[in-house]
């Protein structure tokens, strides 16, 4: 997500639909937000986050986390969704 949103507003109507929040930042683009500070607002908006420093590592970790059934959804930016495009396409990132 980018430093110049409203990171709570985003993420407030989301968080009562999901079990797990996993909690990173994109490497490129425009001035990311960093995870710490996402971090420390979903955990005040009453929700307790897992924050990794790397996107892959995030996704790694909820993908582990998956139940039969489940969805993983990945929010926040396109620069961080184009990041992991290759991986949700079972190809190596680099």
């Amino acid at each position: 997500m980018g430093r110049d949103k409203d990171a709570g507003g985003i993420v407030a109507p989301l968080l009562p639909l999901v079990r797990h929040v996993y909690v990173t930042q994109y490497r490129d683009g425009r001035a990311p937000l960093p995870a710490t500070e996402l971090a420390r607002t979903i955990a005040g908006l009453g929700k307790t986050p897992r924050q990794y420093g790397a996107a892959d590592e995030a996704l790694a970790h909820a993908r582990a986390g998956l139940r039969a059934g489940d969805r993983l959804l990945i929010t926040g930016s396109l620069y961080l969704v184009g990041e992991l495009y290759p991986r949700l396409q079972g190809r190596a990132v680099r």
